[in-house]
């Protein structure tokens, strides 16, 4: 009886198994905690909040109507509630590493997580 599996069949699914669980893991490892987030409406900055303090906070419009609030507890950001009709940005779960996002589109407001500690120059933003 032939067999239809052969030893480089084998390797080259150890190496896709191999490659795909580096993808997963390596990301986790090498994410920085975020230290403050940047709040814009209509991407023009609006307020910066460190994450370290718990605090509830009320996003304005031009109007200076609240459009969104957000909730930051022991380290996290979220949405608990926005004016627009879809609610997506609500759905949202909290963020808490550098460069992650909760974007409201119909309000035009974007929260993103920065850090600056570490900060690397490389050789294409020089």
């Amino acid at each position: 009886m032939k067999s239809y599996i052969k030893i480089g069949d084998v390797l080259i699914c150890i190496t896709l198994l191999f490659l795909a669980l580096a993808g997963i893991v390596l990301p986790l490892l090498y994410t920085k905690q975020g230290e403050s987030i940047v709040i814009r409406v209509n991407n023009i900055f609006y307020e910066e909040v460190s994450l370290t303090e718990d605090r509830i906070l009320e996003i304005k419009d031009d109007n200076l109507s609240i459009c969104n609030t957000i909730s930051i507890q022991e380290g996290k950001v979220h949405m608990v509630s926005a004016t627009c009709q879809n609610q997506l940005c609500t759905y949202q779960s909290p963020i808490s590493a550098a460069n992650e996002s909760i974007i409201c589109l119909p309000n035009k407001v974007i929260i993103e997580v920065i850090s600056r500690t570490n900060t690397q120059i490389d050789a294409v933003s020089e």
